[in-house]
């Protein structure tokens, strides 16, 4: 694509929605300024330009709201945009009593755990009722969500881990579709690599940007970043952290989406080395969301009637209504 096309591309995000002030950005995993367009529009019809970087392969948005439009989001339209963001309930049980599962080998008894982003709290409330001694704490930016995990007796600071006062040298920190929301995911995980343990543990998901999805769903304002199983392997080996284990979820209300465990071994890289390892093929992806935008129109019409209909009836009935939704749904 020439320079040209690109800059008319990007011309058209900012029609979607004219309060937004947005920013061009470099690709997070190799520094480069070479994106390629995959596609000019996303679910609340913003316009936003999903691009795909020619040099590595990573999903993203350019241009972007700035940090201050974010901010701005996450402070009162996220709620409306997204009004099951956080799962009280019986369904977020359901989901942590799973990840228990998949993650107790790494779970030992004693054991110091920092979730970042707990939303209501699940997975560190069944760490601490099934682990033996574990010591557990998290970090949320919803104070309403934060809120309703101390109610259930955990240590919960609102805000963000940047600025947080938990304590460093924890053994293990999860995060669960955290780091699509990162304007800067990179410098996050040096950050979580900074208040791991020597040879601490990430519990890391993330949508699939190659996984089974299809339609505008996935692609939205809240998730800057999207990532596949390969630019994520290499984004956490250049933080200083080698995997363990990846393992793609296609599983009912883990649809499109990946886990990623990984181990704190050594020194982050610096911006321009890049690991070696396989690429994701910009022909291959460009391939991949024609077939799965067919249709895109109607899913706007869809997802704009969905909004105004959860609005009306409340954030109680419409987590009501949505208990029968894939996971991804839900992490918008």
């Amino acid at each position: 694509m020439s320079s040209s096309e690109l800059m008319l591309s990007r011309g058209k995000a900012s029609r979607g929605h004219s309060a937004w002030q947005l920013e061009s950005v470099s690709c997070n995993l190799c520094g480069s300024n070479r994106p390629v367009l995959l596609f000019n529009n996303d679910s609340h019809g913003y316009g936003l330009n999903t691009v795909c970087c020619s040099g590595c392969g990573l999903v993203y948005l350019d241009p972007r709201p700035t940090a201050r439009e974010y901010e701005r989001l996450y402070q009162g339209l996220y709620q409306k945009l997204y009004p099951s963001a956080w799962l009280p309930g019986a369904l977020g049980e359901a989901i942590a009593t799973r990840r228990l599962a998949w993650y107790a080998n790494y779970l030992n008894p004693g054991i110091r755990l920092l979730e970042i982003g707990p939303g209501s709290g699940a997975f560190l409330h069944a760490v601490q009722k099934m682990v033996p001694g574990a010591a557990v704490f998290g970090v949320e930016p919803s104070p309403d969500a934060a809120k309703a995990c101390r109610k259930r007796g955990l240590k919960v600071e609102t805000g963000y881990i940047e600025s947080s006062c938990a304590t460093e040298g924890a053994d293990c920190i999860a995060a669960f579709h955290v780091l699509e929301h990162a304007l800067d995911p990179r410098a996050l995980l040096k950050e979580l690599w900074k208040r791991l343990s020597p040879g601490g543990l990430l519990l890391a998901e993330t949508p699939n940007i190659l996984g089974r999805w299809r339609g505008l769903g996935m692609l939205h304002i809240a998730h800057p970043y999207q990532f596949s199983p390969n630019t994520f392997h290499a984004l956490v080996q250049k933080t200083g952290f080698e995997v363990v284990e990846m393992t793609e979820l296609e599983e009912k209300g883990f649809e499109g989406s990946f886990r990623c465990v990984a181990r704190k071994v050594e020194e982050p890289l610096s911006l321009d080395v890049l690991p070696s390892g396989p690429r994701d093929s910009v022909t291959e992806l460009g391939i991949l969301f024609h077939d799965r935008l067919i249709g895109w129109q109607a899913d706007l019409i869809r997802f704009k009637l969905k909004r105004t209909v959860f609005k009306m009836l409340g954030p109680f009935l419409t987590r009501t209504l949505r208990k029968g939704f894939p996971l991804s749904t839900y992490f918008g």
